[in-house]
């Protein structure tokens, strides 16, 4: 536990003085909020929109941090080889894996209470309830973040590793805002799993009405994460560029 703890307590402060992370998990969507979509939320005509609109953000953030934070990140640390020695160091590949998750989760939280708080109190729609909304969202997508490690189990260079989930980020974003419960294949794409997340989370703390299907919600949340679970016992530590 103490190892998880240093761990955990090194990652979060090289995280929090790294600027870029901040700026693509809280500048980046609070400006596309407030400038570019701008038009959207001054046409909303109750709380229901507003509060769909900034979990939209929620999910885009959450993401973002499960596949940069986490699954690239891993990924580079093993292509550096450093992943082998850390987990000499340790004793096994959990302590440190464990360490990065809750990093990350740590830094999700603060990103969502900081774009949240901006973003509700500038459209004068501020809650403590969707405050608290969105880190349960964070809290029970966690599953997720375990799967998310599975990005680092994909035997690619690094360099092609992070252009190709970049690039495959901004379609399934938008393909998650245009799908509908009905089609079992929703289930599969990890920001319509969030999105729907978030409809229950809404539902159950501020009483705004959401169509979902929880059961295929659930079961897909345990799909990732035993996959998640399984990779993290299985995948190659060592560098594909240096051994």
């Amino acid at each position: 536990m103490r190892q998880v703890l240093a761990f955990y307590l090194l990652y979060l402060k090289m995280l929090l003085a790294e600027k870029i992370a901040l700026i693509w998990s809280v500048i980046f969507p609070v400006v596309i909020a407030l400038v570019f979509q701008r038009g959207f939320l001054n046409d909303a005509t109750d709380e229901k929109e507003i509060v769909q609109y900034i979990s939209f953000f929620w999910v885009f953030i959450i993401i973002s941090i499960y596949i940069n934070g986490i699954g690239l990140q891993i990924a580079r640390i093993r292509e550096y080889g450093l992943l082998k020695t850390y987990v000499m160091i340790t004793g096994n590949r959990y302590t440190f894996l464990t360490a990065i998750l809750l990093t990350q989760i740590s830094f999700g939280a603060i990103s969502l209470l900081l774009f949240t708080s901006i973003v509700s109190i500038y459209y004068r729609a501020f809650s403590f309830n969707l405050l608290l909304s969105s880190l349960i969202v964070l809290l029970v997508s966690f599953p997720l973040a375990i799967a998310s490690v599975s990005i680092a189990a994909i035997p690619i260079k690094f360099n092609n590793l992070s252009t190709i989930m970049n690039i495959l980020v901004y379609p399934l974003f938008f393909l998650s805002l245009n799908s509908r419960s009905s089609n079992l294949l929703n289930y599969v794409n990890p920001y319509y799993i969030i999105h729907e997340i978030t409809k229950i989370v809404i539902n159950l703390l501020m009483g705004i009405d959401y169509t979902y299907n929880f059961y295929l919600l659930l079961l897909s949340i345990l799909l990732y994460l035993v996959v998640g679970l399984f990779i993290i016992k299985r995948f190659n530590l060592l560098s594909l560029t240096s051994r």
